[in-house]
């Protein structure tokens, strides 16, 4: 496999499991508690959001602009969008909340 399918395989399980692994955290561990961080104002949903998408763009472009560079020179990189992606799901939920 060439290293930019398998960078960009890498980057797209990682964020998988950042987002199945936020929802759940999310989900169980605010179970009986109440949900303080669904107390702040919009605008740091928003603003959250907006960084998350900025890693998980930026990312995926320094992806492709290193296409040919290995997995172990990417790895940084698809950590950048699964921590996006994580940053985007906690977000999303707690404005859904709101």
């Amino acid at each position: 496999m060439k290293p930019f399918p398998r960078a960009l395989l890498f980057a797209l399980l990682l964020s998988a499991i950042t987002i199945v692994g936020a929802y759940l955290l999310q989900t169980y561990a605010t179970d009986g508690l109440p949900p303080c961080s669904y107390l702040d104002p919009p605008i740091i949903d928003y603003l959250a959001f907006s960084a998350a998408v900025f890693l998980v763009i930026e990312g995926a472009y320094r992806l492709r602009q290193h296409a040919t560079d290995l997995l172990s020179s990417q790895w940084t990189r698809a950590f950048r969008i699964a921590f996006g992606c994580a940053i985007l799901t906690l977000h999303a939920m707690q404005f859904a909340y709101k």
